[in-house]
C-alpha cells in the first residue's frame, strides 16, 4: 500500500512546483533544497510505515536521489552530497512523524521496531544465519524485475532526469525496485519469502510497457478507442457484479453470526465465547499474551504495550514485558488454550521467562473455546514444593530429556 501513496505524494509535489514556477514564485530559486526537502519528509512518512515496504521505499528513494542528481550534474560529489542531505532530512521528519503518531514516545518506537525486529531471526528459527550474495533473490521473475529496473535507470541517465523522463522511467524503477528491495530485506530478517507486491508490480509494469508498444506502432486512435471500450466494459462488469452481491448481502442473505456492538459487525464463529467472557470478566482489567476481540470489547489495550508475547524479543524487550506482568494491577491472565492450538505448547518453551511466573503465582479459573484465564493465587494456593523433592534428568536421545520429580506425602 507505501508505495502507490508514496508516487502519488511524489506527483503531487512535482505538481505543485510546477505550479510555484509557473506563478514566479521566490521560493523558486531554492527549488533544489524544495524538492529534497519534500522527497525527505515522504521518505520520513514511508519509513514508518512498516519494517519491510516502509523502509524499503526510504532506501530507493534515496538511491533514486542520487541517481537524479548524478544524471542531471554527470558528478558524483553532488549525487552525493544531496543524498546525505536527504537522509538527514528525512531522518528529522522520522523524527517529527513518530512523536506525532506516538504522542511524544520516540524511544519507546524504537526500542519496539528495531529491537523487534532485530531478533527476528529467532522467532523464525533461522539463528546463525548469513546473507550473502548469492543469497540475493535470484528467482526467474525477480531477475526480469531486477533486469527491468536497471533499463529504466538507465534511460534515466541517458535523458538526463528530465520532467518527463522522471515520470516515464524513474517512477516505475522506483516502484520495481522498492519491491525487490523489499523482498530481500524480508528474506534477511526471516529466511521468508515476500513477493506478492514486487510480482504485482512487474505484471502492471510489463502490462503498461506493451500497450505503450502496441500504440506507438499501430492507428493511436484506433487503439486507444478499443482499450477504453473494452476497459469500459470489464468496469462495467466489475460493478454489476460486486454491487449485486451487495446488495444480496445487505437486503436479501439471512444475516449469519452473532452481532458484537463494539466491532461493529457480525462474527460468524467464537461470539458467543467474547460475550460470556465480557460477562465473566464484568469489568475486571486482565492482561493477555495474544490480544484479540475481548480487548476490543471490553475497550482496553495490553498492559505491556507488547499485542503478542513472541513480539517481546531481546533481552531489553523481555524483561521490560515481565517487569509489566510482575507489577501489573490486572485481575486475570490470559492464554491459549492448548486444545485450541497447538503452537501454544511451543509459545509456553519458547517464552518460558514468563510462563514460570505464571504457573508459581496463578491459577486457572475460567475458560472458552480458545482462552484460558488465570488469577493470582492466595497464600493457600501457592505451588512451590514446600516439602522434600528430588530432581532428575534422564537423557531420552539427542533432543529430548525425561524430567521425574519425585516429592514426600505433602
Amino acid at each position: 500500500m507505501i508505495i502507490p501513496v508514496v508516487c502519488i505524494l511524489l506527483l503531487l509535489c512535482h505538481h505543485l512546483f510546477i505550479q510555484m514556477i509557473k506563478r514566479k514564485s521566490a521560493w523558486v530559486q531554492y527549488g533544489v533544497y524544495i524538492k529534497i526537502i519534500g522527497v525527505g519528509l515522504i521518505a520520513g512518512l514511508a519509513f514508518i510505515w512498516s519494517n519491510d515496504y516502509g523502509i524499503s521505499c526510504w532506501v530507493c528513494l534515496l538511491v533514486m536521489t542520487f541517481i537524479v542528481v548524478f544524471s542531471r550534474t554527470r558528478k558524483i560529489k553532488y549525487a552525493l552530497l544531496y543524498t546525505i542531505f536527504e537522509m538527514f532530512i528525512s531522518t528529522l521528519w522520522i523524527f517529527i512523524f513518530v512523536e506525532i503518531i506516538t504522542l511524544g514516545h520516540f524511544r519507546n518506537w524504537f526500542l519496539g521496531t528495531f529491537g523487534t525486529g532485530g531478533y527476528q531471526n529467532w522467532y523464525y528459527n533461522s539463528l546463525g544465519m548469513s546473507f550473502f550474495l548469492f543469497d540475493v533473490d535470484f528467482s526467474f521473475l525477480m531477475l526480469i524485475e531486477g533486469f527491468l529496473c536497471v533499463i529504466y535507470l538507465i534511460k534515466l541517465f541517458v535523458c538526463h532526469a528530465d520532467t518527463r523522463s522522471l515520470v516515464r522511467y524513474g517512477v516505475p524503477a522506483f516502484i520495481i525496485m522498492t519491491g525487490f528491495c523489499a523482498g530481500n530485506e524480508y528474506k534477511l530478517l526471516s529466511g521468508g519469502e515476500l513477493r506478492q507486491m514486487a510480482l504485482s508490480a512487474l505484471f502492471l509494469t510489463v502490462l503498461y510497457e506493451f500497450l505503450v508498444f502496441v500504440c506507438s506502432y499501430g492507428k493511436k486512435k484506433k487503439i486507444c478507442e478499443i482499450v477504453i471500450i473494452y476497459s469500459s466494459i470489464v468496469s462495467l462488469a466489475w460493478i454489476i457484479s460486486d454491487f449485486k452481491q451487495e446488495v444480496l448481502f445487505w437486503k436479501v442473505d439471512e444475516k449469519i453470526g452473532q452481532y458484537i456492538s463494539q466491532l461493529g459487525g457480525r462474527i460468524t464463529s467464537l461470539g458467543q465465547d467474547l460475550t460470556d467472557t465480557s460477562r465473566f470478566l464484568d469489568g475486571d482489567s486482565f492482561f493477555a499474551t495474544y490480544a484479540s476481540a475481548q480487548e476490543v470489547v471490553e475497550n482496553t489495550f495490553q498492559p505491556s504495550g507488547t499485542d503478542y508475547i513472541i513480539h517481546a524479543l531481546g533481552d531489553s524487550q523481555r524483561e521490560k514485558y515481565l517487569n509489566s506482568f510482575k507489577k501489573g494491577d490486572f485481575t486475570y491472565t490470559a492464554t491459549i488454550k492448548e486444545t485450541y492450538e497447538l503452537y501454544e505448547y511451543w509459545c509456553q518453551r519458547a517464552n518460558w521467562f514468563l510462563y514460570r511466573e505464571l504457573y508459581d503465582k496463578w491459577h486457572p479459573v475460567y475458560a472458552n473455546a480458545y482462552e484460558k484465564y488465570w488469577a493470582r493465587n492466595t497464600q493457600e494456593e501457592t505451588h512451590t514444593l514446600s516439602g522434600k523433592y528430588n530432581i532428575e534428568v534422564e537423557n531420552v536421545d539427542e533432543s529430548t530429556k525425561k524430567l521425574i520429580l519425585r516429592t514426600d506425602k505433602s
